[in-house]
This record gives structure tokens, sequence and C-alpha cells, in this order.
């Protein structure tokens, strides 16, 4: 099973004035209307019954796929395949529509404060939560001030990742595997005709919702110059009981050269409890397998030879 995050359709290796009492102002504004509201508490009424439905019974696993790149309904739609017995895919891919997303019923323009903040009030966080989703999505408060948006064209995408984070923090399912698929140079994943996001969104997302992050085992970066040794640290801050990793130290394979069983590959080894099992040579005679580097928590890192 392969679950898309909304319908989408794909776009096509290489690179990619808030005044700080404006800001607390508003965040404090926003705070206080979310408390006001209550939706947190309405949305507590509403979730609880489900959530102690789902605890008596046995969890599921999706992989959580990231793509930024052309071929990413394919590339999901592989590991959905792969991981069928355990939950398949939760997918996120390029948007028809950049920068907006839908949460409880309507649509949200992502690039308007107001946008922002009613997109984090529609997923029924607690109010601190929403808070700080509203300003992640914002992005960085020096860049707009240099009239650069580092967020443009990809907070649809980070939308769908903030929505998934999110039932995996409620206890929905288990967010044990995650890929992490588009073009790099080390720091952050970004898409042709699609935005970039930062690695250090996702370290961002991991102090919104330490459960789901803490839940990640298995990490795989299908993208270039990801797997070199002074590059892994990087991936604690993102997931920080990470017992295996698998990337590559220069050039990785194209869906269609490569990566799809690259992917399947890592599906298979990444399954179960032996974090042995994730290893590089797993990748020997496949196309780019000379570029693949792995670590794990029993054997550490294997680069380049």
């Amino acid at each position: 099973m392969t679950e898309f995050i909304t319908s989408e359709r794909e776009h096509g290796c290489g690179p990619g004035s808030y005044a700080s009492g404006t800001r607390r102002t508003a965040r404090a504004n926003f705070m206080m209307r979310l408390k006001t509201a209550g939706s947190y508490e309405k949305q507590k009424e509403m979730i609880s019954p489900a959530s102690k439905k789902n605890a008596l019974k046995p969890k599921k696993a999706p992989i959580v796929y990231i793509g930024m790149n052309g071929f990413a309904r394919d590339e999901a739609e592989t590991l959905g395949d792969a991981n069928m017995d355990h939950g398949g895919v939760r997918a996120v891919t390029p948007s028809r529509d950049q920068d907006k997303a839908k949460a409880g019923g309507s649509v949200h323009d992502l690039k308007e404060t107001g946008g922002r903040e009613s997109f984090a009030s529609a997923l029924g966080l607690d109010p601190e939560k929403a808070v700080k989703v509203a300003e992640l999505l914002a992005g960085s408060k020096t860049a707009l001030e240099l009239g650069i948006d580092p967020l443009e064209n990809a907070r649809d995408e980070i939308a769908k990742v903030v929505k998934i984070y999110s039932q995996a923090e409620k206890g929905d399912f288990t967010m044990e595997r995650v890929v992490l698929s588009g073009h790099s140079a080390g720091r952050a994943i970004w898409g042709d005709g699609n935005g970039m996001i930062d690695f250090s969104v996702f370290v961002k997302l991991a102090e919104i919702f330490p459960k789901a992050a803490g839940q990640v085992e298995d990490l795989m970066i299908s993208a270039c110059n990801t797997g070199g040794k002074q590059s892994i640290e990087q991936y604690f801050r993102m997931f920080p009981n990470l017992r295996t990793i698998w990337a590559y130290d220069g050039s990785s394979p194209g869906s269609w050269s490569g990566a799809m069983k690259h992917l399947k590959i890592w599906e298979k080894a990444s399954e179960g409890k032996d974090p042995a099992k994730v290893d590089k040579e797993l990748a020997k005679e496949t196309r780019k397998g000379e570029n693949v580097t792995t670590w794990n928590s029993v054997e550490g890192y294997k680069g380049k030879q």
C-alpha cells in the first residue's frame, strides 16, 4: 500500500522585515487565539477514542518516503510494494500547487502568515506545537529580511511531512524507516522545478515532535553527496535513535538507472532488528554501488575503499 499525502502531480544529480518584537507579539497573539478557540481540546476529544482503539491493535510501520524529484511516485510505489506486509509507504511527493496545503477540509496558503497559522491550527496540535509549526513554515527570519525565501516551493512538502510527524507523535503508526530522495550537495534535498528542504528543517521537526523523530531507526538518503563520513553526524540531530544509515559519497543513481534497485535492497536489509544487515556490500555489482556508504550501530561507518 502506498499512501500519498494528498493527490499530487510530479515535477522532473546535482546541486541548490520581521522585527523581533513584532514576531514575538505575533507569536503570543497566535497562541492566545489557539487557547481561546479551544481547537486543541476539541481535537483531543475527537482523537482520543481512536487512539485508545489503536492501542489495542498491532502498530503498523509504513516507510516514510519524502521525494522531491520527477519520479518520486515511482520510487514510493516501489517501496510500498516491498513493504506491503508492514504498512506500505506514507509518501510525500511534489505538489501541483506549490506552497499550499490541505488540512481540516480547507486549502491553506503557506506563503501567508494567516495560512500558516490556519494550517497549524487545523492539525489539532497543542498550542505550543502549533505555534512552532507555523514558525517553521515561515522560514528563516534573517533570510526573509534579506529578501530571500529559502522555503519557496518547498512549504507544501514540508507541510505534508508535518502531518506525518504529528500522526506518528500521536501514535497513529510508528515511523521506523525514512527515505529522503532528490538532488543534494550534502546539506539539503531539492528537485528540478521544485523547492529545497534543508536538513535543519528535520532538526527542528525533531524538536517539535520528539516522539516521532525518536521512532526512526533506519535512514536512506537517495541523493548525491550525502554519505561522506563528515556528513553522518548531522543525521543523528534529525533522528536521534538511528541504528542504520545508507547514503552516497559522490553521485547516486537515477530513479530508473539504479535507485529503484537500491531502494529494494535497502528495504529488505533494514526490515527486522539486525542493524548489521544494512551493509554497503549489498550494492556491490550494481550501478553506482561503489558510491554507497553505510553506517550501522554494530559495525560503524563503511565508506569508499
